[in-house]
């Protein structure tokens, strides 16, 4: 290893090139533009399709995906889903005419890429596209309806694409997945396969996800299986078999704190064409990401370089080799070996300089010093720790029982006058009263364990 590289890979990932906003029509998109671009030299472009309630600079910073870039010379485009198309933010891959070819916002995520391609020199061979939960699944449809202009797809917390056609459909979808996902996107498979390519699809996914169920990530790799095995072979869909000519490979890899099962499906000509990871504990995040974006977990493997590595070892067919070299990937800020317990959905507010920690933090211990007992009187004793019913029963026992009271010296001069012993009786009765109630919402307590109406 040279001297330049060896440095380079201590280095932290930086993005020194320009990073601005534009907009097509009414769809508004940021672009990133590495200093290494030059103009007569085309440069691969990935599109960055953003989750729910996020937006591009928040995609961009969580992913980190300009500082490698910055590495690879290559340009990032981040469309921007805005509110009056969705109230939530989320890219509408769940409605029909947001599914198909020249239509809805697959054609305005398309014409953004044409539009960049006018401006800058971009290498058509090698357009890439990726997103984070509805952004992955907006990427699978994007994919599945231009496989002869996208090279390869990139897919975190995402559901096989063209099985969802309305809301309803889609949250039982991302609950539970769909055991019938090759037949209902029987048609689009085979419209894809019709492209004659064979996608390359990077597929990952936490096994802890409560948002999205990881089922989905096995009903993507077979979609994509299903392609190319339709372009090798053409049958029909309902004839394949597992025995599509697929080398399978499985492994288990540590990655970032976190163990990850790692598939790799190669074809018979050696191609990796389909690599899924199904990262042990990760909730629904970006993993490796940073914590100045939302949805982020630095645990796991480098999301980002992982999608650079493997984007730009594919190409359409017929690609010419790349006029820039590849840079060698700096890795990412070390992080502790054994991560502590995140929760599924990892933010910004519960994300410190260390690491991600649970929001509910346990009580620290406090040291308390017993005081000295009086003189005149014994120290008082331990109360025994006895369950609710019990102590239900002795303060019911102790009420039932009756109470004597100790009858007061008094020198035989002296007699209780009538107004003293009424005041007496009184602050005793007002005294038992109170046990009295107190008991009652206690045994109340006790019996239905929720507390009792406010009178």
């Amino acid at each position: 290893m040279s001297d330049s590289v060896a440095q380079l890979s201590t280095l932290p990932p930086r993005s020194v090139g320009q990073f601005f906003a534009s907009t097509l029509g009414e769809r508004a998109y940021w672009l990133y533009v590495p200093s290494g671009y030059r103009a007569h030299t085309p440069a691969p472009l990935i599109v960055m399709l953003h989750g729910c309630t996020q937006h591009a600079q928040d995609f961009a910073l969580g992913t980190r995906m300009n500082a490698y870039a910055e590495q690879q010379t290559v340009l990032v485009a981040y469309p921007e889903q805005p509110r009056r198309s969705n109230r939530h933010r989320c890219w509408n891959w769940f409605v029909l005419h947001h599914q198909q070819r020249n239509r809805g916002e697959p054609a305005e995520i398309m014409g953004i890429v044409a539009q960049i391609d006018n401006e800058y020199s971009v290498d058509l061979a090698r357009v890439y596209i990726a997103g984070l939960s509805a952004g992955a699944a907006m990427a699978a449809v994007v994919a599945a309806a231009y496989p002869d202009q996208i090279a390869g797809v990139g897919m975190v917390a995402g559901v096989p694409f063209r099985v969802a056609a309305s809301p309803a459909s889609a949250l039982n979808l991302m609950r539970q997945g769909s055991s019938n996902a090759l037949t209902r996107s029987r048609t689009a498979i085979m419209a894809a396969a019709s492209y004659q390519h064979r996608m390359p699809a990077l597929i990952l996914h936490g096994t802890s996800d409560d948002v999205v169920a990881p089922i989905n990530a096995q009903h993507a790799v077979a979609q994509w299986r299903a392609v190319a095995q339709l372009v090798q072979q053409p049958t029909p869909l309902w004839r394949a078999t597992d025995a599509d000519g697929f080398h399978v490979e499985s492994y288990i890899e540590f990655a970032g704190g976190r163990y990850c099962d790692v598939t790799e499906y190669t074809a018979s000509d050696g191609t990796l064409l389909i690599k899924q990871y199904l990262i042990r504990g990760l909730g629904h995040c970006w993993p490796g990401g940073s914590p100045e974006g939302t949805y982020t977990d630095p645990h796991g493997p480098n999301t980002s370089a992982l999608l650079l590595d493997f984007f730009l070892d594919h190409a359409l067919p017929g690609a010419k080799p790349r006029a820039v070299p590849p840079v060698l990937v700096p890795p990412r800020e070390p992080v502790p070996a054994v991560p502590p317990p995140a929760p599924a959905r990892v933010r910004r507010a519960i994300i410190t300089e260390r690491g991600v920690r649970s929001p509910v933090e346990p009580p620290r211990q406090r040291v308390s010093r017993p005081l000295p007992a009086s003189p005149e009187l014994p120290p008082p004793a331990p109360l025994a720790t006895a369950p609710l019913d019990a102590l239900g029963g002795s303060i019911a026992s102790e009420l039932a029982a009756p109470r004597v009271e100790p009858s007061p010296v008094l020198p035989e001069a002296a007699s209780p006058t009538p107004a003293a012993d009424t005041s007496a009786a009184r602050e005793r009765r007002g005294l038992r009263g109170a046990v009295r109630q107190m008991a009652h919402w206690l045994r109340r307590l006790v019996r239905w364990r929720t507390p009792p109406a406010q009178p």
